[in-house]
């Protein structure tokens, strides 16, 4: 019967606004109540407590706190699914009932557009009937679960090139027909290297020559089986996306990107993975380059955790730095669209409304994951809790409108090369040394600097530099391919400035970095390529740029240091941060002539922004802040 089912289902702105930024790419639409909605909520539970109703308290205390959209569990782990299912086992609690349709029916009913978190890496029913579609490692081994590693018998990774996927793609049909808005894939899909028999056929069939990786991670061979996998994985997403869409267009995927943002691991996860993600699932705490600092006992900034290569002449970034560039990263990979962004872990109202708004004004989704709304081991709400979330809600409602449809300025781009970081992946010191450390010291120089800046990928590269991009930054041009070779060459042509680093010249020592920055800024500055819009203010401030095309619009968030707190599974018990002063002295100068803003406004506060004109342009005076602040200028 299995197989027989299976059989079944396989046959920025206008004219008259900042001149650079007109040029800003819409990309695929997303529909108004996921851009309108940039503070979610997400929420983890039992299938027990549902099914004794607690969903029928958790729903309207969501939307009581303001938010609009849910994510929440409809199957986690390997456990059977929460309605019936034709496709393997339903869960044994379930005795007939559609739980799932339950769930969505009544979030709807409180005003709740809700994505169904679907555990996808593991099933108990393919682990005990189907083995051989499970994946194994590059030594033949099964590949554990993460979230099930702890049980004294852990199941194991699904592959994608086996059966699995049209099994898999029958409960995502069932899924979407519950009426679910959205279908939420967590964690990293596939291993980075897969072994199995179906991947051996289906790696010999598309390469022309056996899968080999017996020579280790540092080899080309390993490189190419791992990048098999990256596209075993996208192929996956595309078909399952493709005829869930076909019936129920208007569901989204956000997928899960893993460690994409931290960029120093999983060669599986990427950017075409990305690309034809309706959103990205992300989390919080994914700093460019891998965490670096440890907690300690003595306050949240901790230690320098360094890595085994690394003496006391490094310079270790920022923790706020590191997670801005991973990010951006992220976001810029899906063409700008929002990442959907989990945040968990956050204990007081101060740290949940930082998070949030440092989320959103890197251009995602914070979706907040409520501490505290049950007592431990019990379905019982406590509403009390729900004030600590209330105003990163309030804070919502008053941006998303004039974020919706938006995208990054791109006056500045730093090229973020998975070629480069391929060819040192089995060498952590030159991983750090050659690519990271340059990477992250440009992004902080113009970070501090507060100009517009973005990145750019290996492929979005290989078609052309967007047409808005005035500076292009290259830590490792010689890694470049032909395509990318050639785009570089048009934009030059074009008059656009190239800087190309020196990736050997110190950019990780903490004698040599500051220099370094400087001098990058200073060549920005010399080349005479005038940005639209920018920020003066504290170095420790971040400042992103949005745009829509053809709106006449632009949208400057501001976002105070947000590295003086960790998540509470980061930091060691007891530690606390203190939060920064709020920044003053902020202006906001635009490449404008004089008059050429209609209306300006910190849509946080509402307060009205007059222009006043300095060296033949307008500038706003920005009032001073203790978190954020979101100028809209017209």
């Amino acid at each position: 019967m299995m197989n027989h089912q299976i059989a079944l289902v396989t046959g920025l702105l206008g004219a008259v606004a900042l001149p650079v930024a007109a040029a800003v790419e819409a990309g695929p639409a997303l529909p108004d109540w996921f851009e309108r909605n940039r503070v979610q909520a997400h929420f983890e539970n039992r299938i027990e407590e549902d099914l004794g109703g607690m969903y029928r308290d958790l729903h309207p205390a969501i939307a009581s706190m303001g938010a609009r959209v849910l994510t929440r569990i409809f199957k986690t782990t390997g456990e059977g699914a929460w309605w019936p299912t034709a496709a393997g086992q339903s869960h044994e609690s379930l005795a007939g009932r559609d739980l799932g349709r339950e769930i969505a029916e009544d979030a709807h009913g409180r005003g709740l557009k809700v994505f169904a978190y679907y555990r996808i890496m593991c099933d108990d029913y393919i682990e005990r009937e189907h083995p051989d579609w499970l994946c194994r490692d590059a030594a033949g081994k099964l590949v554990v679960e993460p979230r099930t590693r702890r049980r004294p018998q852990p199941t194991h990774v699904i592959c994608f090139n086996s059966p699995a996927r049209e099994y898999t793609q029958i409960r995502l049909l069932e899924l979407a027909d519950l009426g679910v808005d959205g279908i939420y894939f967590d964690s990293w899909h596939m291993p980075e290297i897969c072994t199995c028999a179906n991947c051996r056929t289906a790696y010999e069939k598309e390469m022309g020559q056996p899968m080999d990786v017996s020579a280790g991670r540092g080899t080309e061979a390993y490189r190419r089986a791992a990048h098999f996998v990256g596209r075993s994985i996208v192929r996956t997403f595309a078909g399952w996306k493709k005829v869930v869409r076909q019936k129920h267009p208007g569901v989204l995927f956000a997928i899960g990107s893993s460690l994409y943002p931290c960029f120093d691991t999983q060669m599986q996860i990427t950017a075409d993975l990305l690309a034809i993600s309706d959103t990205s699932k992300t989390e919080f705490s994914k700093p460019f380059g891998g965490h670096l600092r440890a907690p300690a006992a003595t306050g949240v900034e901790g230690t320098a955790k360094r890595q085994g290569f690394m003496d006391a002449s490094f310079a270790v970034p920022a923790y706020d730095v590191q997670n801005a560039l991973g990010w951006s990263f992220t976001r810029d990979s899906c063409d700008g669209r929002p990442p959907l962004m989990w945040i968990p872990f956050t204990r007081t109202g101060e740290e949940a409304l930082f998070s949030a708004a440092a989320s959103v004004a890197y251009g995602c989704i914070a979706s907040l994951h409520p501490e505290g709304l049950q007592e431990r081991r019990s379905p019982v709400i406590r509403p009390e809790a729900l004030k600590t979330y209330e105003p990163c809600y309030a804070l919502g409602a008053k941006v998303s409108p004039f974020l919706a449809g938006t995208r990054p300025v791109q006056y500045a781009l730093i090229h973020v090369s998975a070629r480069s970081r391929d060819a040192r992946i089995a060498d952590a010191r030159a991983l750090w040394v050659e690519f990271f450390a340059p990477t992250l010291g440009a992004f902080e120089a113009l970070k501090e600097e507060h100009l517009p800046v973005a990145t750019i990928n290996d492929a979005q590269l290989e078609h052309g530099v967007p047409t808005e991009t005035r500076v292009l930054i290259l830590p490792n041009e010689r890694e470049c391919g032909d395509a990318q070779r050639a785009a570089v060459k048009r934009f030059e042509a074009g008059n656009g400035t190239v800087i190309r680093l020196d990736s050997g010249a110190g950019w990780h020592l903490a004698a040599e970095k500051e220099a370094l920055k400087r001098a990058l800024v200073d060549k920005i500055e010399r080349s005479g390529q005038r940005p639209p819009i920018r920020v003066r203010g504290p170095a420790g401030m971040h400042s992103v740029f949005f745009g829509e095309r053809g709106s006449g619009r632009t949208v400057a968030c501001l976002v105070n240091a947000f590295g003086w707190f960790r998540s509470s599974r980061e930091r060691a018990p007891g530690s606390a941060g203190n939060a920064p002063s709020p920044c003053s002295g902020v202006t906001i100068e635009m490449d404008l002539e004089p008059g050429a803003v209609e209306r300006a406004f910190d849509a946080v506060t509402g307060t009205q922004l007059k222009p006043v004109t300095k060296n033949g342009r307008p500038v706003l005076n920005v009032p001073d802040f203790p978190v954020t602040a979101c100028v809209v200028i017209e």
